[in-house]
């Protein structure tokens, strides 16, 4: 018989076998993987490893104590040691808890008998044993995540928000304020003065329609006011800066400010439509699409800047505007009316003088004036606006058609009737807003800038030139190649 004892050393320390991608190797070898060359986060030394991979680490030079003996007894098998059951046999881990349930409940786990444990300097990363050299883990606490802040809070335009963003409007005089507090004012004197005694002495649908018709002029103008009128996100084609070094007359890719659609008739060249790039916002404009200076921002299908609304009138809340100049109009028509018509049954029934009445009822006669006065500018708008649409134009758009002759105008954008002009105007579905202000900001958003103060300050440096100290000039400020001809003369 020929036996081969391989007798080994485990003293010395071995080098770890280069990582094949993994962790571990087997999962037979759980009890006994110390070894993880592979060069993430927590690895340690090894000093043990499996038998088959012990061999490979020996150098080439090392003497491996091979000793040959030659028996011809091979027939004799008595004195064969009995082999050492595995502590993953059957019948020795047969009722045993399994490893996760093992290292829970016992602590420090005790080999089965006839197997032999394996101590180890490491252990792997994904198997961190007891008892081994390395140090246990400190468990990094989360750190909190630093507040960026909402969207409203680095938008870049002239805008001022309120409730986290949910309502907007320019940062402009509040002039909006008194114009909700003219349609305010005057119903509630008319249902403190006139409603009770319409209900009792003439019919209760006078009120409720007046009610009606208040709460859409009211609901409108509040949409129009602080909604958004359709901005347009900002920084999405940003020129490259030039370099001081680039040669001006170096041919390169046009870079122009602006670009015109050419039309097929040469008939309708005065009036092309025109995309712009805004130097501000830093995209290129769709048409219809205009930069307001009062909102800094462009907006989609601009029509021009209310003042009485502190807000841009835009394709997002254009049906809120013409809403509440159409109600405005309604109600004070019916203010007018109701109230006459108060003043007027009062005297016929009573069959008094129309001083007497006006007497009896002065807040009435006073909604009277001020129904007459409030109708003429809300029914001029109305019907300035039903005009624009039945021709397909917005305001901008026909006042700078007046720049050219009637022959050269030319309206793009009109669907060839009044019908569809107004019905494209007032039955098209309104499209989503470009920022969601509320929402949270998320860190590399372009359309973005830096996180700004609620509050504005007077900054010296951010003044005009004639407010500025302008300093006296030193020197010859000339071209440099006369200016040391300037100083030898001086």
């Amino acid at each position: 018989m020929v036996r081969i004892q391989n007798q080994t050393s485990d003293d010395g320390e071995l080098r770890a076998p280069p990582s094949r991608g993994t962790e571990f190797t087997e999962q037979e070898t759980l009890d006994r993987i110390t070894a993880n060359t592979s060069p993430t986060h927590g690895y340690y030394p090894a000093g043990s490893l499996t038998d088959s991979v012990r061999p490979l680490q020996r150098k080439p030079f090392e003497p491996r104590n091979l000793n040959i003996n030659v028996d011809k007894s091979y027939k004799e098998r008595g004195n064969l040691p009995s082999p050492i059951k595995s502590p993953r046999s059957f019948r020795s881990s047969f009722l045993m808890p399994g490893r996760s349930q093992e290292r829970v409940n016992t602590p420090n786990r005790v080999p089965p008998p006839g197997a032999e444990k394996l101590s180890s300097a490491a252990s792997s990363p994904r198997l961190n044993g007891e008892g081994s050299g390395r140090p246990a883990e400190v468990s990094e606490l989360p750190t909190p995540a630093t507040k960026t802040g909402f969207v409203f809070e680095h938008f870049e335009g002239n805008m001022v928000f309120c409730f986290g963003g949910r309502f907007q409007n320019s940062r402009q005089r509040p002039i909006n304020i008194a114009t909700g507090l003219m349609v305010v004012i005057p119903g509630v004197l008319f249902f403190a003065f006139s409603a009770p005694w319409l209900w009792n002495n003439i019919s209760p649908a006078i009120p409720i329609t007046f009610a009606y018709v208040f709460y859409i002029c009211l609901s409108s103008f509040f949409h129009a006011s602080v909604s958004d009128p359709g901005i347009l996100p900002r920084n999405q084609h940003v020129f490259p800066s030039p370099q001081a070094d680039d040669d001006p007359l170096r041919q390169q890719p046009p870079t122009n400010d602006w670009t015109l659609i050419k039309s097929a008739e040469s008939a309708t060249a005065a009036m092309e439509v025109p995309v712009k790039h805004c130097r501000t916002c830093n995209i290129w404009r769709p048409p219809r699409a205009h930069h307001c200076r009062l909102c800094d921002n462009c907006i989609e299908t601009h029509d021009h800047h209310c003042v009485w609304l502190n807000n841009c009138v835009g394709r997002r809340n254009y049906r809120y505007f013409f809403t509440f100049v159409t109600s405005a109009t309604f109600i004070a028509a019916y203010l007018l009316g109701a109230s006459l018509a108060q003043i007027l049954v009062y005297m016929s029934r009573e069959d008094v003088s129309f001083g007497s009445a006006i007497d009896k009822f002065r807040v009435p006669f006073a909604m009277v004036i001020y129904g007459g006065l409030a109708f003429c500018y809300p029914a001029a708008l109305m019907g300035y606006h039903i005009f624009l649409m039945a021709r397909g134009e917005t305001t901008r758009e026909y006042i700078n058609s007046h720049k050219f002759i009637k022959q050269e105008r030319f309206r793009a954008f009109t669907q060839g009737s009044m019908l569809k002009n107004w019905f494209v105007v007032l039955c098209r579905p309104r499209p989503p807003t470009y920022y969601s202000f509320k929402a949270k900001y998320q860190p590399g958003d372009q359309r973005l800038g830096n996180l700004r103060d609620r509050k504005l300050t007077k900054d010296k440096d951010a003044q005009g030139m004639e407010l500025r100290d302008v300093p006296p000039a030193t020197g010859f400020q000339g071209p440099a190649a006369l200016r040391q001809e300037a100083n030898t003369a001086a």
